[in-house]
Formats: C-alpha cells, structure tokens, sequence
C-alpha cells in the first residue's frame, strides 16, 4: 500500500496540525537560542542537545521531528541574519512559521481537493492486480 494512501479526511490534517505545532515549537526553541548569551562552542552545544532531546521524544510525537527542523533552520539562518547585521530574531521566526504553514495548508488543501486517495481505492486496485 503507498504510503501517500490516506483512511479518511482526518490523516492530513492531524498531520498538518503535527507540522505546523511542531515548526511552531522548534522556531520558538530556535529563537530562544539566537537569544541566549553567545560565546565560541555555544552553537554545536545548544544545537546538539536540542537535536538530542526533540530525537528522543520522537518516539512519543512525531511533532518532535518538525520541531528538531525548524528549530535548526531557524537558529542557523537566524544566526546569518544576526552576522550581517538585520537582528530581528523574533520576527524572523516569526515569518519562517508562517511560511510553514502557508505550506502545510497547500499540501492539506491539494490532498483533500485535488487528489483525493483513500484507502479503500488502493486498497481495491492493488486486489484487482
């Protein structure tokens, strides 16, 4: 069975719920690091034990994996805007969630409307082979 097969309306949405509260979580988590104090070996540190930790409540929710995403792309180009001098952290993180989420509704709105696969569809044609 693909995996893109969906049992009802609901699958893409809780994950596209998942998605977008999990890239809520790790952009928070991103900018709350671009905050903290600075000093030479704080990114691979903060970075690693973030990574870790959202890696181990994977297997509770997989809203851990989106926020271990976000998180890292938002402290990694965060921490670019801040080097060349536009350092408006918050705002920043702010945009990257909504691009998420303008993303996220696109892929939710073309699974319902434009391909609409269901289980019992593949299901039936993967039985008539």
């Amino acid at each position: 069975m693909p995996d893109s097969a969906c049992a009802s309306v609901d699958d893409p949405l809780q994950a596209g719920v998942l998605r977008i509260t999990g890239t809520a979580l790790g952009a928070a988590l991103g900018v709350l690091l671009l905050m903290l104090p600075q000093f030479p070996l704080f990114p691979p540190i903060a970075l690693f034990c973030l990574v870790t930790s959202c890696a181990y409540l994977t297997r509770y929710s997989n809203l851990f994996s989106a926020a271990s995403i976000a998180a890292v792309v938002v402290f990694f180009s965060g921490a670019q805007q801040i080097a060349a001098g536009h350092a408006d952290t918050i705002s920043f993180g702010l945009m990257r969630v909504v691009e998420i989420i303008i993303g996220v509704g696109s892929a939710f709105v073309v699974s319902l409307l434009l391909w609409p696969v269901r289980l019992m569809d593949t299901l039936g044609a993967d039985l008539s082979l």
